[in-house]
């Protein structure tokens, strides 16, 4: 297949980023032409007309036109459309008769913040009432962004995309619930989980290990502040090793003084698997339901049992699996810290989450899915083409 690939980088790099150029390098390694068209998010100045023009851009329309027609694809992967490409792109693929995957990495199709997350806790109002009660509460950087956002989220719905995307990808159960409730059509809605490449086995069972690991960027949502505060109270004496930057670094550095917390800023991917691979569990505190979780899906390749809040949309596979803990309050947590500290519990739990992982997370699981979804939606007479792409 020939797959145009179109992605909206954010301003700081987040995972979105290493998702889609990872799934690029995977479809290239299937045998199918891929050509990417990335727009990059201007902070500043220079920022200021692409965000107000994110419920339509007209340039970036015309330039992803030039880009389709140059290439001719079968089909368009398009990821991230926030804020410098804007709904206008996919509307140009639609009348070249490009049939289009669109990839919902977060929720912004029916929420401001794209995060389902206000005021220090989960918040789903306007998947139920539309975008106003973004704006009324300013979820997205004061009223003014939060106005831009909702005109974007009516732009998807007066244009009628949202109805005429031939598929959507999303990457948990809970999420594509949450979207089709929020006006999706549940019949084009599929769901692929995240993978990860195998960082093999681990030099010694995780009940051998010490540390516990947090990985993530340092903000509000991601409940770093309250587990630094907590630690103490929940960590029966073992250290935590934080990964990560982001703009409370200054204040988890702070309360992180006097406690056994040690604060190792951003890593490479290799150094964080290599702390995954000498870690006793992972610790994932959200406040909200984040979408992502592929810091829980390497965890699993690392065979390293987790900890989660129960406000992340996986926590029932967590349980469901006994791959690790759930908790939602302080004894909860404590409690299952002191659980972890039985090595054969937290043994079978590692190997549960290793098994999951073979199951369901593989790079070949998600080429087959993902190429199987978008030969559905390319057009007509592709056929069997390719059919030996998927080892």
């Amino acid at each position: 297949m020939r797959i145009l690939i179109l992605h909206n980088r954010y301003v700081d790099p987040g995972g979105e980023d290493v998702v889609v150029a990872w799934q690029t390098e995977l479809l290239r390694a299937a045998g199918h032409t891929v050509e990417v068209h990335e727009a990059r998010n201007a902070d500043g100045p220079g920022g200021i007309q692409p965000f107000l023009l994110a419920p339509w851009n007209p340039f970036a329309a015309r330039d992803v036109e030039r880009v389709a027609r140059a290439f001719d694809p079968d089909v368009a992967y398009v990821h991230n459309t926030w804020f410098s490409l804007s709904p206008s792109v996919v509307r140009v693929l639609q009348r070249l008769g490009i049939p289009t995957l669109l990839a919902l990495h977060n929720y912004r199709l029916v929420c401001g913040n794209a995060q389902f997350y206000r005021d220090g806790g989960p918040c789903t109002l306007c998947v139920d009432d539309g975008p106003l009660p973004g704006v009324v509460n300013r979820c997205y950087q004061g009223f003014g962004g939060s106005l831009v956002a909702a005109a974007t989220i009516q732009a998807w719905r007066v244009s009628g995309l949202i109805d005429t995307i031939d598929a959507y990808v999303l990457f948990n159960d809970w999420a594509r619930d949450m979207m089709v409730r929020g006006g999706l059509p549940a019949d084009r809605v599929h769901v692929i989980p995240h993978a990860t490449e195998d960082p093999g086995p681990r030099p010694a069972p995780p009940s051998q290990a010490e540390d516990y690991l947090w990985v993530g960027r340092l903000v509000e949502e991601k409940g770093i502040v309250d587990l630094v505060e907590a630690w103490d109270v929940i960590g029966q004496g073992r250290r935590l090793v934080v990964v990560g930057d982001g703009p409370l670094r200054g204040d988890v550095e702070h309360l992180a003084t006097g406690r056994n917390v040690v604060i190792r800023g951003r890593l490479e991917k290799s150094q964080v698997y290599e702390l995954m691979m000498n870690s006793r569990c992972l610790v994932m505190s959200s406040r909200g339901p984040e979408a992502f979780g592929l810091v829980l899906i390497e965890a699993m390749a690392a065979s390293l049992p987790v900890i989660v809040s129960r406000t992340l949309p996986i926590s029932p596979t967590v349980e469901r699996n006994s791959s690790g803990w759930v908790a939602d309050d302080i004894a909860s947590w404590r409690r299952a810290v002191a659980e972890s500290l039985d090595d054969d519990e937290l043994d079978r739990r590692s190997a549960n989450a290793r098994r999951q992982y073979i199951s369901d997370h593989t790079p070949k699981r998600l080429v087959e899915e993902l190429v199987s979804l978008l030969r559905s939606v390319a057009k007509p007479g592709l056929g069997a083409e390719l059919c030996g792409d998927l080892g």
